[in-house]
């Protein structure tokens, strides 16, 4: 994913919470302390793209591997998790006139939409609904994001005809692909349209 944001344009940042993975390693702490200062210099018509794979349930996401979603998100002691309640307020922090665009693979991620959607000019791209795991998750041989990187690779369409796949239309092909309830939601009523018409 991170060799794509960069075919983008994106500067990016590859963070883990795997230790040893030859990245930096991260916690919510961190997560929060980095998207404060990787937004700190964005204005008006820049945006900024957050990316978590991994575990997850319908409440938050689980920063640290090892750890098994369900207790990190319910009983974190160990900043091992993120609250989608809490990450909202962080993305808040970002100057509302840039536009984020959150990226979910993680079982259960369609139940950060809620809270995500409360911040302007979000839109939230989940690989589930708030019920379902990921394929990966049931066994499944492509994830969310592989089937989007396929997308990239050309499978999408190019719904907005500007003669290259954005990540919507990327992330719209992948939901396409699988039958768990992925979701591509905006606050932003304008490109809500947009994102519409791209799945139908």
């Amino acid at each position: 994913m991170v060799s794509i944001l960069r075919s983008l344009g994106y500067n990016t940042q590859f963070y883990s919470g795997k230790a040893g993975t030859g990245t930096l390693s991260l916690d919510s702490r961190h997560l929060k302390e980095q998207i404060a200062a990787l937004s700190r210099d964005l204005r008006e018509g820049d945006s900024f793209v957050l990316y978590l794979g991994g575990h997850g349930n319908k409440d938050g996401f689980a920063v640290s591997s090892g750890v098994l979603a369900e207790s990190a998100i319910f009983s974190d002691t160990h900043n091992s998790a993120v609250r989608y309640g809490e990450l909202v307020g962080w993305l808040k922090e970002i100057d509302s006139k840039v536009m984020v665009e959150v990226v979910i693979d993680a079982c259960q991620s369609g139940g950060a939409v809620e809270h995500l959607k409360n911040r302007l000019n979000t839109t939230i791209i989940t690989a589930t609904d708030d019920k379902n795991p990921t394929p990966v998750g049931t066994g499944g041989e492509k994830s969310f994001s592989d089937q989007a990187r396929e997308g990239f690779q050309g499978k999408a369409e190019d719904s907005n005809k500007d003669g290259k796949i954005d990540l919507e239309e990327a992330f719209s092909y992948a939901k396409s692909q699988q039958k768990n309830g992925g979701s591509v939601v905006s606050s932003n009523e304008l490109l809500w349209d947009k994102l519409l018409k791209a799945l139908e």
